[in-house]
């Protein structure tokens, strides 16, 4: 990760980027950060703290328990360590995750979002949130969620899936 800095900061055409860390809160093996560093002139590293996270849910339990938050906070600030010595803040926000983000993205005036794929219906409806607010924000969100890259498989994963499916048909 390169930590670039703005050249003309009076220019109006310089390319802004908020990178969100949502589940995955390490520095390697994130393409989207690479992505959007090497697309704009400036990063912002940011986690949201969600209160829905603090709140109970259907059956009473919190889905953030007191040791799940020691070692969330604990990862953050290893995070942010790790990001001070690479020149960078990592900047904690607390509240509605979808609301800090829109705020955050309109306060900066960011052109790019940086984000890892999730797939999980909170994520999703996030980051389709936040789009909304949005015409002309570039989100580059990338897939972090297996253990390997599809694409340098010696093999393609839909034929092979398709070929077991089959089998199990039979």
């Amino acid at each position: 990760m390169i930590n670039q800095q703005i050249e003309d900061a009076g220019s109006s055409d310089v390319q802004r980027g908020v990178f969100w860390f949502r589940h995955d809160l390490r520095l390697h093996d994130q393409p989207a950060i690479a992505e959007l560093c090497t697309a704009v002139s400036q990063v912002t590293f940011t986690y949201i703290l969600d209160d829905k996270c603090f709140d109970d849910a259907a059956f009473g339990f919190s889905p953030m328990g007191k040791h799940r938050h020691t070692f969330l906070l604990q990862t953050l600030s290893d995070l942010k360590q790790q990001l001070n010595q690479r020149g960078h803040e990592l900047l904690i926000l607390k509240g509605n995750t979808a609301e800090c983000i829109v705020q955050l993205l309109n306060a900066g005036g960011y052109t790019h979002l940086g984000v890892s794929q999730h797939c999980g219906f909170d994520e999703t409806a996030q980051l389709n949130t936040v789009k909304r607010f949005f015409n002309t924000l570039r989100v580059i969100e990338t897939p972090t969620f297996g253990l390997f890259d599809a694409e340098v498989l010696p093999f393609d994963m839909k034929t092979c899936l398709m070929f077991s499916v089959r089998s199990v048909e039979k």
